[in-house]
Parts: C-alpha cells; sequence; structure tokens
C-alpha cells in the first residue's frame, strides 16, 4: 500500500466531510441549482421572458466545460486547496455581481458565463479528483457519501433562496449565496490545505503516485470509450430532468402537483449516488455501469409511454429511476479513471472526461426542447434519449475490466500505448 493511502479513518471521515461541505456550497448548488428560484423575479424585473434566463443556464454550463479543459492543469500547479480557494473567492464576487444587474442580457449572460468559468472550481471537478489522495480499495463508497453534499445544497439552497427572494427580494437573496460560498469554501480550502500539506510530508519520497499521463491516456480506445459513455448517459439523462414538468404537465397533471416530481427525481440522485458508490467497491464496475445506465433508459423508455393522467406508480417510479441513473454517473466516471489511468494525472484526465459529460448535459434538453417545439410527435424525442441511455449502457460494456488491485489496471491500460 503506498503511503498516501495509509490515512486512519478519522482523516479520512474529515476529508470527506470537506468535500461534502464544498459541494454544498459550491457552484452546483448556489448558482446552477437555484436558477430556477430567480426565473419569475428576474423576467418581472426586467421583462425578459423565460427565454434569457434559459441562455444564462447554457451560458454558465458552457463556462464549465470551457474551464473542464484547463482545470486539472491548474490544479496539478498551484495544488487543489489554492484552486479552491481562489474559485470560492471569484464565484462569490460574480454572485454578488447579479444583485447589480440593470436589465442588460450581455452583462447577464456574460456573468452566468464566468460564473461557470470561475466557479468549476467548487465542483467534481476538483473535489471528487480530490479523493485518490485517501482512498482507494473504498474509493467508491468515499465517493458516494462526499458526492451527497450535492444532493444535500441542491436540496436546500434553492428553499434559502427562494425565502429570501420573498422575504427581502432577489438582489439580496444573490447576496446571501455569494456570502455563503465565500464562507463555506474558504472554510474548506484552509482545512484542505492542512490536511495535504500532512499528506505530503507522510508521503515516502521514492513512491511515485501509480498511473499515466493525459498525452498517453488519449491514446487509448479506453479514454474515449468511457467519454462516449459519459456524453450519452449525461445527454440522456439530463434532457428527461431538464423537461420533467412539462412532459409530466402534457399527461394532464396539475400544476400542483408537478413539485413532488422533482421531490422524487431528488430522491432518485441521492439513491443512485449512495447505492452505486457502494456496489463499485463490492462489483464488477462494467456491471454497476451497465445496471444504472440501463434502469434509467428504462424510466425513459416508460415516460414515453405514458398517456393520460399518470397513477401513483407512473407519476413517481420514473422520475426516481431517472434521477438513479443521473446521480450514479459522478460515481462511475470517477470510478473508471481512477482504476483505468491512476492518480498521477488524475484531475486532467478526469476534468477531460467530465467536459464530455457537461456536453451532454447541455445537449440533451436542447434536442428534447425542439422535438416538443417542432415535430408533430414531440415523444419521439424521448425514444431518442432511451436510445442514447441503452447505447451508453453498450458503450461500458466494452470498457476493460477493473479490478481491486489498481496496479494491474494501470499496467494493462499501458499496454495499449
Amino acid at each position: 500500500m503506498t503511503a498516501e493511502l495509509t490515512a486512519g479513518r478519522g482523516e479520512k471521515l474529515l476529508v470527506v466531510t470537506l468535500v461534502f461541505a464544498g459541494f454544498a456550497a459550491g457552484y452546483a448548488c448556489t448558482y446552477a441549482s437555484v436558477s430556477t428560484t430567480f426565473i419569475l423575479p428576474l423576467t418581472k424585473a426586467f421583462g425578459w421572458g423565460r427565454l434569457v434566463p434559459a441562455f444564462m443556464y447554457l451560458a454558465a454550463m458552457f463556462g464549465v466545460v470551457s474551464a473542464s479543459l484547463v482545470l486539472g492543469s491548474v490544479i496539478r500547479r498551484f495544488g487543489e486547496a489554492r484552486v479552491a480557494a481562489g474559485s470560492g473567492l471569484c464565484l462569490a464576487i460574480i454572485i454578488a455581481s447579479h444583485a447589480l444587474l440593470a436589465g442588460s442580457v450581455p452583462v447577464a449572460i456574460g456573468l452566468a458565463y464566468l460564473a461557470g468559468l470561475l466557479g468549476a472550481g467548487t465542483g467534481v471537478g476538483l473535489y471528487v479528483a480530490l479523493m485518490p489522495r485517501w482512498f482507494d480499495a473504498d474509493l467508491g463508497r468515499a465517493l458516494g457519501c462526499a458526492v451527497m453534499g450535492q444532493s444535500f445544497g441542491s436540496a436546500i439552497m434553492p428553499a434559502i433562496s427562494a425565502g429570501i427572494i420573498a422575504a427581502w427580494g432577489w438582489r439580496n437573496a444573490y447576496l446571501v449565496l455569494a456570502s455563503i460560498t465565500l464562507l463555506v469554501t474558504l472554510a474548506v480550502a484552509s482545512l484542505l490545505s492542512v490536511l495535504l500539506s500532512r499528506r505530503q510530508r507522510d508521503t515516502v519520497d521514492d513512491v511515485a503516485p501509480d498511473g499515466i499521463d493525459l498525452l498517453e491516456a488519449r491514446r487509448l480506445s479506453s479514454y474515449r470509450l468511457l467519454q462516449l459513455s459519459a456524453f450519452l448517459q449525461a445527454f440522456a439523462m439530463f434532457g428527461v430532468s431538464f423537461h420533467i414538468f412539462p412532459i409530466y404537465a402534457d399527461l394532464g397533471l396539475d400544476w400542483s402537483v408537478l413539485p413532488r416530481i422533482t421531490i422524487a427525481l431528488a430522491a432518485g440522485l441521492a439513491i443512485g449516488r449512495i447505492l452505486s458508490g457502494f456496489l463499485l467497491d463490492l462489483v464488477e464496475a462494467r456491471l454497476v455501469a451497465v445496471g444504472m445506465y440501463g434502469i434509467g433508459a428504462c424510466a425513459v423508455a416508460w415516460l414515453a409511454t405514458l398517456s393520460g393522467i399518470p397513477g401513483t406508480i407512473e407519476m413517481y417510479l420514473p422520475p426516481l429511476l431517472v434521477g438513479a441513473a443521473m446521480g450514479s454517473e459522478s460515481d462511475i466516471l470517477a470510478y473508471f479513471v481512477r482504476r483505468l489511468f491512476g492518480r498521477k494525472h488524475y484531475p486532467a484526465i478526469y476534468n477531460r472526461q467530465l467536459a464530455a459529460y457537461f456536453l451532454g448535459s447541455m445537449s440533451g434538453p436542447l434536442i428534447l426542447g425542439w422535438t416538443f417545439d417542432r415535430m408533430d410527435m414531440p415523444r419521439s424525442g424521448l425514444w431518442v434519449l432511451a436510445l442514447a441511455g441503452c447505447l451508453a449502457a453498450l458503450v461500458s460494456v466494452l470498457l476493460p475490466r477493473v479490478r481491486s488491485n489498481l496496479a494491474k489496471d494501470v499496467a494493462m491500460a499501458s499496454k495499449e500505448l
């Protein structure tokens, strides 16, 4: 066992807690997940209509994709703690700047892009890349527990935002969210800095991190297959989750009942993250990927077959299963990157894989929205997404088999070079 992985249970628990907190106060929770609470206040204040907030969301996602291409190199140069602190500071400033919006559409979209670009260092691209420093055989379970912070933050931050908007207005809501991001992220980064320094001191000098670099990884067929699987899975699941309200509204479900659909979706996310994390440490990873992605594809196909007002099972189970498939992706992708390519250049390789994942998460909602608006049979778009989910599962079968013995995994991957 390498020196990097000899941490005690207390230290590992602290790492999981810090990553959990970092996720809860990061970009995905204090900016992306709360964006829906600002749609009506912003449209009322500036007469924008719904299209401008939608473009703000897409601009922010494009910013995250852009950041994913360079984040690994930035982490390697400056270290995880400094990048988390700097990204948290920038994100807090940008969120606070939203409180000064005066109705300019280009300014709003530009700020959204900067939020994704500069705030990406408070999300999965940094915190997940940090985990292999402490975890190996128990990596799946650690990921499942730590990433739950994003589910927790995505549940409470919109409630906090909506409450402040109702009581003191949307400008104050942005200021409070900025304060939460700044305080929590800086506290997490400070403690991580201490832990990382301790890890470095405890490392034996002649023990080098295992793995291959980004250029070597990009030459492997497994690298491209993993990217394709991530893209297809995100394309399918995000396409459905983004449009889950109109999908059920078209079936005749009363608007007052629709929030229950998002509760089922959020519950599925939590279940998927925990379940996949624990299964990855117990079951061959390809089987976990095929099972979780297949469940999501079946749920989308189920939605495509619904007609008329759905019953209780049809109302709650499909979004629950879609959420479970969505939640599993972050664990599965991180696990495969660690097992196939090692820890030496993990942040760079993982963030390049995330770029494909984020592109899929942007494309799916656009394609499904286009089919709803332009085609005589709008639900045909759901069948396209279900097919994409099936293809993600099939591509996962083609990935190399990974073992608990990481050295053998990396050695096998290197033979392709």
